[in-house]
């Protein structure tokens, strides 16, 4: 043990004697020279050694720019210096962003050590030799600051040098998206949007995306008509339900037909009965508003067949019947909501208008014998 703690002090002191002498250490015995200043803490030979052979273009290697960064790093915690290494590495090998990640970055510094991380790739960034190279960094970036420095101003100004640099960057484009939906910025989200709808690679990504588009004009716009164009020029063969969306931008514009023919389209897309009953029930309110009564009462007849729980189409007929003075149907009626009212109180005021409807018809011979309507409610 006394040999050892000799020898290594002497081992130190003829390196320092070399470099004294201005004497280079030869190739084969740099590494184990920069070890033992690197334990004794020797930097200023350490550095020197290391500076000598990265300034020196035909004895460079990656190593020693990496060793460099590490100790400016993790011991003298000067990160910037470390960063300023980092460039000259990626500069003087043309290294790509996933190239430098993985021959230096993970030796320089610790796995959790996001600011350290941040420094370097700021740091990196304009030696970086392709866009998309720049690209991956920003993005990285993004996420250091989005997730582990929760740093609002960097994130933000990351996000915009990506989109500056990429203007069809889906996740910058979500960031601003967000961004402008927490602010209100309707027409800045509309414009966000349909960028991403032009950017997206994916059918269904530009389905999803449209839906939102027309969403914000619909509900936060008050614009039912661009609603519609999009819905109609870029959801068509969507597998996403936009028929709420469709049906509400019609009716918005009092527009029935068109509300007519977004429910028929979702007829044949329900998949149960109580769906397709209140889609009829829907059809015959809006058949009426158009005057087509004939069709009104075949979907509401529709509606009460496919759910006989509802009781809306049924009140909806007898309605009907007695506007057109139809006794026969309106007792026929009556008695089908006889059957399905469940509450006391409603059941005694249905079998009374049912009695006088019946009242009315057995005295039709009389000149009077115009029937008082019933009312059910």
């Amino acid at each position: 043990m006394d040999q050892l703690k000799t020898a290594v002090p002497e081992a130190l002191q003829a390196v320092l004697h070399k470099l004294s002498r201005g004497q280079e250490i030869p190739a084969t015995d740099i590494d184990n020279a920069l070890d033992l200043l690197q334990s004794y803490e020797c930097w200023q030979p350490f550095f020197r050694i290391l500076r000598q052979k990265i300034d020196h273009s035909q004895k460079r290697e990656i190593n020693h720019y990496v060793r460099l960064a590490h100790i400016q790093g993790m011991y003298l915690e000067d990160w910037f210096a470390a960063a300023e290494t980092c460039f000259r590495l990626v500069r003087d090998f043309k290294l790509s962003y996933s190239d430098f990640r993985k021959l230096g970055l993970g030796e320089i510094l610790t796995e959790e050590d996001f600011s350290a991380e941040a420094t370097i790739l700021q740091g990196i960034y304009d030696a970086l030799p392709r866009t998309d190279d720049k690209v991956h960094c920003l993005e990285r970036l993004c996420l250091i600051y989005e997730k582990k420095k929760f740093d609002e101003y960097l994130l933000n100004q990351s996000y915009l040098k990506l989109l500056d640099l990429d203007p069809r960057n889906m996740k910058a484009l979500k960031y601003f998206k967000v961004l402008h939906l927490q602010n209100y910025e309707w027409d800045e989200v509309v414009k966000v949007l349909q960028t991403m709808h032009e950017s997206s690679s994916h059918q269904n990504d530009r389905f999803r995306i449209a839906q939102e588009l027309a969403t914000v004009y619909l509900y936060q716009m008050n614009s039912p008509q661009q609603a519609i164009e999009v819905i109609e020029s870029l959801c068509q063969d969507s597998p996403l339900d936009t028929s709420t969306v469709h049906y509400e931008a019609f009716y918005r514009l009092e527009d029935w037909s068109g509300c007519l023919k977004v429910l028929r389209e979702s007829l044949l897309k329900v998949e149960t009965d109580k769906q397709r009953a209140i889609i009829y029930l829907k059809v015959g309110e809006l058949e009426e508003r158009l005057g087509h009564f004939e069709k009104a009462e075949e979907s509401y007849v529709k509606s009460a067949q496919l759910q006989t729980v509802f009781l809306e189409p049924l009140e909806h007929l007898i309605r009907l019947s007695l506007d057109n003075r139809e006794w026969q149907k309106t007792q026929q009626y009556l008695a089908d909501l006889e059957h399905r009212v469940k509450d006391p109180e409603l059941q005694i005021r249905v079998r009374e208008a049912l009695d006088r409807v019946k009242q009315g018809l057995s005295s039709q011979a009389r000149p009077s014998g115009d029937t008082p309507s019933p009312s059910t409610h």
